[in-house]
């Protein structure tokens, strides 16, 4: 099992180590998986103890268990090591979201009406109004730090530590009463020898396809359908300026997404997330899972009847806007 950084001091300030003089733009998109003895918590809870409700269910849909992730550096300027604190407004945006957990690092926002652009559901349908773009946090409540070594990423690690995180809100907030009073302690990802492939280099015109919000490439059947009826999935940067920047949608709506999809003069609207960029995207994607770590408590311990009603309605969620 590998070791988590547990300790804010082990984790360096944003060091932006030499590269080109002009900077660009840098993506790593990942996945992560929870393997046997890395959870920490109930028994009740705990996948990976036989005869419990999520155990059952992880049998049939493994990727119950796994997160998406993207990590987003503005900045960036090649070899180096790239790091985001809590709370701290860089530029920097993750993206970190569980089929059961849902919004870990993540901005909700919501259609305001249906799309000009074929802009599809998780469950295939059409956007319509209020239906969900989960979109990479840019205030994290948790630590990231990215190393580049060689135009290639050498190590990566994500650390969400609640105890260290005062102002966070990182609590259970379910429609399942045996998770409602869940609370996330530690939530980590290392990926310290993991594969992520070569780099790709793209120019910002020709990066419409890569990933930008919820691109998950995990089995849909580990999603909750309303969850995926209700959000939009498979999201890139050419879906995302669409939405926002043709002229149709300007047009009509003042740009498609906004903090409450009512399309109302008060709404807020998302502004434009690749306005400030220049030079090149560099993109770096897992070929392979990543490790993620848990640990979990539950005051008071929850009682057996209502465990029961653990499955794959048990959806946690954490709205920074909604």
């Amino acid at each position: 099992m590998l070791v988590l950084p547990m300790k804010l001091k082990n984790l360096l300030p944003v060091a932006l180590i030499v590269g080109s003089a002009s900077a660009s733009s840098l993506v790593v998109n990942f996945t992560a998986n929870l393997s046997d003895g890395d959870f920490t918590g109930p028994d009740a809870i705990n996948p990976y103890v036989a005869g419990n409700a999520l155990s059952d269910f992880t049998a049939g849909e493994p990727d119950v268990i796994k997160v998406d992730g993207q990590f987003y550096v503005p900045n960036y300027t090649g070899d180096g090591t790239y790091t985001g604190a809590y709370n701290q407004s860089t530029g920097n945006r993750v993206l970190l979201h569980s089929p059961l957990i849902e919004r870990i690092e993540a901005q909700t926002w919501r259609a305001e009406g249906a799309s000009n652009y074929g802009t599809v559901t998780g469950a295939g349908d059409p956007i319509s109004q209020r239906k969900k773009f989960l979109l990479p946090d840019d205030t994290p409540n948790g630590v990231f730090s990215v190393t580049i070594a060689g135009g290639q990423l050498s190590s990566l690690s994500y650390l969400y530590d609640d105890a260290a995180n005062a102002g966070g809100t990182f609590v259970g907030e379910s429609s399942n009463a045996a998770l409602n009073t869940t609370t996330f302690n530690t939530i980590g990802v290392t990926g310290t020898g993991a594969n992520f492939g070569d780099a790709q280099i793209l120019s910002l015109a020709g990066a419409s396809t890569v990933p930008y919000g919820l691109n998950t490439q995990l089995s849909l059947g580990s999603f909750p359908p309303a969850v995926l009826a209700g959000t939009v999935t498979g999201s890139t940067r050419g879906i995302i300026a669409n939405e926002l920047l043709s002229t149709a949608e300007v047009g009509t709506l003042g740009g498609n997404i906004s903090s409450d999809g009512r399309n109302g003069a008060s709404t807020f609207k998302l502004t434009d997330p690749f306005a400030g960029e220049s030079g090149t995207l560099t993109v770096i994607t897992s070929t392979s899972d990543l490790q993620l770590t848990v640990n979990a408590s539950q005051v008071p311990e929850p009682s057996s009847t209502l465990l029961l009603g653990l499955s794959l309605a048990a959806v946690l969620g954490r709205r920074k806007r909604s």
